[in-house]
């Protein structure tokens, strides 16, 4: 097997079927933990592991239903989009992420379904593998928090009547290569210009935007908000009370699955 990727094959028959998990790290002592860890609980299987040079033909070879992937990396996040889309039923789980503003709705944009922090135990991996399956978000009250603030931004934005007038041809068509993932220097080469001259449209769309960070300006794009308005059950939600009073983390975050709907304000978040 190349790129160092090790890849498990189940001799288990006859048994209930197992969380087929793969575990995606650069950081060798991280990835080897991990597998180690996970390997003994009787509710997952290990199918495969590697850095981030693994192709992704083995990652789709070993038909893991999660891949449990080291946010440490800028890098990771596009690994993210790939995996999710050549293996569309399986979910990312992210794992050390930083609870911070920025890096939660770029995991999110990248389609991840689970967040495991810095400081959580491998217990905590295990219930996000499994909330995963389930098609349930497993993060932190911080994570949740931050993706209902920019659900609720995203809503006060829809109000305030955010359309693609404020945008060039040219920003939009940039936008719309944001939303697929890729840098500024590919965006640069797909059309032929200057990788500065892309970083000043980033930098006006930004600030037409009024948002702080690409992935936040990619998640418009994918969710249809610089062409249209937003998604209308979102708009709905918002209007029914969305954000008053207290609710169950789990509650809360299928409130933001239901808005989602088939465009998605943040990515796959959860299917």
């Amino acid at each position: 097997m190349s790129n160092g990727a090790k890849i498990a094959h189940s001799s288990v028959s006859g048994l209930r079927r197992r969380a087929r998990a793969f575990v995606l790290s650069d950081t060798r002592l991280l990835r080897d933990g991990i597998v180690l860890a996970l390997s003994q609980e009787r509710s997952i299987e290990i199918v495969g592991s590697s850095g981030f040079s693994v192709s992704l033909v083995e990652v789709v070879d070993a038909t893991p239903d999660v891949v449990l992937l080291d946010i440490a990396s800028q890098r990771s996040l596009e690994i993210s989009q790939r995996i999710c889309g050549s293996l569309p039923a399986a979910k990312v789980v992210a794992l050390a992420v930083t609870e911070v503003d920025e890096v939660v709705i770029q995991c999110a944009n990248a389609n991840v379904s689970g967040f495991v922090a810095s400081g959580d135990s491998i217990s905590e991996v295990v219930e996000a593998v499994h909330s995963a399956i389930r098609g349930e978000m497993k993060c932190s009250p911080r994570i949740a928090g931050i993706l209902l603030s920019r659900l609720s931004a995203l809503s006060v934005r829809n109000r305030n009547g955010v359309l693609s007038d404020e945008l060039t041809p040219r920003e939009r068509q940039i936008m719309r290569l944001m939303a697929e993932g890729m840098s500024n220097k590919a965006i640069a080469r797909a059309l032929t210009i200057q990788v500065a001259t892309v970083k000043n449209h980033v930098h006006n769309i930004l600030g037409k935007l009024g948002v702080h960070c690409r992935g936040e300006a990619a998640a418009h794009a994918r969710n249809g908000l610089v062409e249209h308005a937003m998604n209308p059950r979102l708009h709905r939600l918002t209007q029914n009370g969305y954000g008053y009073g207290p609710l169950h983390q789990r509650d809360l975050m299928n409130r933001v699955i239901q808005a989602n709907g088939a465009g998605s304000l943040l990515g796959r978040a959860v299917e």
